[in-house]
């Protein structure tokens, strides 16, 4: 790591084995709000014919973030400064995109440093650099990159976050790359992806006819990020250059494709180096793992270096002594087992995450290690990296070896973290307690016979041994001469369990062996018996189910004036007296939950348990997208109702129609389908663009749609072009979190750039502000704060025209505020949706369970 004035660089070397002095080394730089990680396809074919250096720079990476805006001209004299600690003399500097500005001004600054220089899809074109342009051209380039490259990119930048990034993009914008090109010696290769949007054909070939020894290759199909994708052809593009300069010679071992098919042994490093002029004296590579072997036996320390994101954190007294810390795993695991724990621990010190003998990809003893056997092997270790000061964490069982540790080396250990201590002492019969088997013995009733249980017994058989019975005459047991009291089967059965081992076990009786449980379903308004099959099939396994209709539903007569539920209520309590029921868990559904409170209220003596399942909610996802949009506040809904995640045609794993589909086609065909489901009535929510397609189910379906959720609704009446919408998306995508924008593009990428413009037409001729006050029922706007598709104003005044509208905004959330914070947006939508209903959920005498 390079300190220069406060500017911290870190550098990720690899080093060629049996190199000479003449093996070329390879430095990349890259652009802005990325990392050293954008490079590696291409390293790993660089580092087959050199060495290699990639750099993190200040405010990048996971860098700390300079206190004000850098000039390029800044970052040229950090790069320098980190390849004069690194002993560096001379290199062929690549940098890519913002990168290739960087490389340029060091190799104005430094001729003698730099032998030869590669811009990659170089910035910024002189004829195109406004921030608009820049985004929409960013915007069109995701849709065509890899979707690993999309998440590494978004992951990046979340890292860098958005304010640094908007303090250095001016300064990318405002470099005259074609201006200061020209002045630099050295021999000048630019490359670009034929598909590149940002680094465009007529750009780079001036920049090359510009430069004093300048050449253009172009990768075939390939979009901005060339080197990730098109990684073999840009490293053959860059040593071809060095073929032509002479600097690497043309020889069969050195030709790109011999040196895939030779295997090479790549020392790889993090370099940390301080230097500058108040810096410390730099500190020597360490490399990506050290490793001790003592006969058979082999421990390897893993080094995550101190990136000194923290170091205001350290008190002064502190400030002189470097902290490390040392994690050492449990019984099972390996190094990775920490790696959460240690990227957050780097920040503050050197942290080295052990992998113990026989774990990770050390070698296996030939006889076990003991805890002193592996505490002494840590420790030398430890003496051999340098290390005279630690503080050792040790977890599960790995805090033995870690405690052993501490008592052997008290000159070694300063500190001593013991996480998840095992073995309790009080549970040292080994494994033994915690892997007793637990024992099930299922006892069926009268007529039965132990395949009664089958179903049950494929369940509890997870948890341990099951046995199902049959008792005497039922199954294929003979019948006895006379009949059998229940002693006598208890007895019978306490035998053979007794002959067969147990000694423990969980008995379960159903039917004449214990109190019957009985289930009566009452369905909400619209729907039938029918409406319950399903539940009803699985109930009916451990219990009698019976499934109401509703006077007026189903066969039922329809009476000639409407009921109550209180009256509902009189007539099931009547029904279940006469066919006998004494005691009954009654379950409601969506307005059925009414008439069964009701019931439970009057009749607490028949009703021991009421179950009341009030929704369903269904949810529509906008242009381009999935049901995958919505899986995290879909999660959260299903525990208060059942929720249906819609895929649109042409999205997800529907087949593309042959024609766009308008809004009410969307709609009349969500309509028949929840139809088809039985749904009878539904909250709709639909987001962005597909709210439109929400609003006309509300307004053409008011029997099947009870209130109506629009988050993010597009398309603002003042943003109703295609340009407006796209400069939209694109910045709202720097606000998303990364997860979320790779989905958004594979879901993109899914439906296809055609059906995409097909349907971005239909909702640009939707007027929203039009329609949606047609809409009887209740309806809430919600929006981020931080939304910039749908604003402020545009969206109060969606409120605002609602015949019942609602406005709720959540604050410091962008568009998707539905996945960003699912949580606050589905407790809007219950307490939105609990409006109509709560003065009815009174608390009976019997138990009330939610679902």
């Amino acid at each position: 790591m390079t300190e220069v004035e406060g500017l911290v660089c870190r550098v990720h070397s690899t080093t060629m084995p049996q190199a000479s002095p003449d093996t070329p080394v390879f430095v990349m730089v890259h652009g802005i709000g990325l990392s050293h990680r954008y490079f590696d396809r291409l390293q790993a074919d660089l580092i087959r014919h050199g060495h290699t250096q990639v750099l993190d720079l200040p405010g990048f990476g996971g860098t700390p973030k300079p206190g004000q805006q850098l000039a390029i001209e800044d970052y040229a004299v950090v790069i320098g400064e980190a390849l004069d600690a690194a002993g560096i003399r001379s290199c062929v500097l690549i940098g890519h995109s913002m990168g290739a500005q960087f490389v340029t001004e060091l190799a104005l600054r430094r001729p003698d440093l730099v032998s030869e220089l590669v811009l990659i899809g170089p910035v910024t074109d002189s004829a195109r650099r406004s921030v608009i342009w820049h985004t929409l051209a960013l915007g069109l380039d995701s849709l065509l990159e890899r979707p690993l490259t999309n998440a590494m990119v978004f992951t990046d930048y979340a890292r860098c976050g958005l304010p640094w990034y908007f303090t250095e993009l001016p300064v990318m914008l405002n470099y005259r790359l074609h201006e200061r090109l020209p002045l630099a010696t050295q021999p000048v290769l630019i490359i670009r992806g034929s598909n590149d949007p940002v680094a465009r054909h007529r750009w780079c070939s001036r920049l090359a006819a510009t430069a004093q020894d300048g050449r253009l290759v172009e990768v075939s199909g390939q979009p901005h990020a060339a080197h990730r994708g098109g990684a073999r052809e840009v490293s053959e593009a860059i040593l071809a250059l060095l073929h032509k300069d002479n600097r690497l010679p043309p020889q069969p071992g050195n030709s790109p494709v011999a040196a895939r098919q030779e295997p090479r042994t790549i020392l790889r490093r993090l370099r940390t180096v301080v230097s500058g002029r108040n810096s410390a004296t730099p500190r020597p590579d360490t490399a990506n793992f050290r490793s001790i072997t003592i006969g058979d036996r082999q421990c390897r320390a893993y080094p995550m270096m101190h990136t000194g994101a923290h170091e205001s954190d350290v008190s002064p007294g502190e400030a002189t002594a470097q902290r490390v810390f040392v994690l050492i795993h449990g019984i099972g695991m390996s190094h990775r087992y920490f790696k959460r724990l240690a990227s957050v621990l780097a920040d503050y010190g050197d942290t080295y995450l052990i992998d113990l003998p026989g774990y990770g990809w050390t070698a296996t003893p030939a006889e076990e290690m003991s805890n002193p056997a592996n505490a002494d092997l840590i420790g030398t270790l430890l003496d051999d990296i340098g290390v005279d000061s630690c503080t050792v964490v040790g977890h599960s069982m790995g805090v033995q070896s870690a405690t052993e540790l501490a008592i052997t080396r008290p000159d070694l250990v300063s500190n001593l973290v013991l996480i998840g201590a095992a073995v309790d002492a009080k549970r040292r019969t080994a494994l033994q307690q915690a892997l007793r088997q637990r024992v099930f013995v299922l006892i069926h009733g009268i007529g039965m016979s132990h395949r009664y249980f089958a179903r049950l017994a494929a369940v509890l058989a997870d948890h341990g041994d099951t046995y199902l019975i049959d008792l005497p005459g039922y199954g294929w047991t003979a019948t006895p001469a006379e009949e059998m009291s229940n002693p006598a089967n208890a007895d019978l059965i306490g035998t053979l369990l007794d002959d067969i081992g147990v000694d423990s076990c969980t008995v379960v009786g159903h039917s004449m062996g214990v109190q019957q449980r009985v289930f009566v379903l009452i369905h909400g308004i619209g729907m039938s018996h029918r409406y319950f099959a399903r539940l009803a099939a699985v109930l009916a396994d451990h219990g009698d189910t019976y499934l109401i209709d509703l006077p007026g539903y189903g066969w039922t007569a329809t009476p000639a004036e409407e009921m109550s539920n209180p009256a509902n209520a009189d007539l099931i309590g009547t029904l279940l007296d006469d066919i006998g029921v004494d005691s009954c868990t009654v379950v409601g559904h969506s307005m059925g939950v009414q008439s069964a409170t009701e019931l439970a209220i009057t009749r607490p003596d028949l009703v021991s348990n009421l179950v009341l399942i009030q929704r369903v909610f269904v949810l529509i996802h906008g242009i381009g997208m999935s049901h995958r949009y919505f899986a995290r506040l879909a999660a959260v809904l299903a525990d208060h109702g059942d929720t249906y995640l819609i895929d649109l045609p042409g999205y997800g794993w529907t087949g593309t129609p042959a024609e766009e589909m308008s809004n009410p086609a969307n709609a009349d065909l969500i309509g028949a389908l929840l139809d088809e489901i039985g749904v009878g009535s539904c909250t709709v929510v639909g987001h962005s663009m597909g709210v439109q397609s929400a609003t006309e189910l509300a307004i053409t379906r008011p029997d099947l749609v009870s209130h109506l959720v629009l988050i993010g609704a597009a398309v603002d009446a003042k943003r109703r072009t295609a340009y407006q919408q796209a400069l939209r998306l694109g910045m709202n995508s720097l606000l998303e979190k990364p997860l979320l924008n790779a989905v958004q593009f594979l879901d993109v990428l899914r439906c296809g750039p055609r059906w995409y413009l097909a349907e971005l037409a239909v909702a640009l001729a939707y007027y929203l502000e039009e329609r949606l006050p047609l809409v009887g029922q209740r309806v809430l706007i919600m929006r981020g704060s931080r939304d910039l598709i749908a604003g402020n104003h545009w969206s109060r005044t969606l409120a605002e025209t609602s015949q019942r509208g609602e406005l709720l905004e959540i604050p410091r959330k962008p568009h998707a505020v539905h996945h960003s914070d699912p949580a606050t947006v589905a407790a809007g939508i219950l307490a939105f949706t609990a409006h109509e209903t709560t003065h009815q959920w009174l608390s009976p005498e019997p138990e009330l369970t939610l679902r």
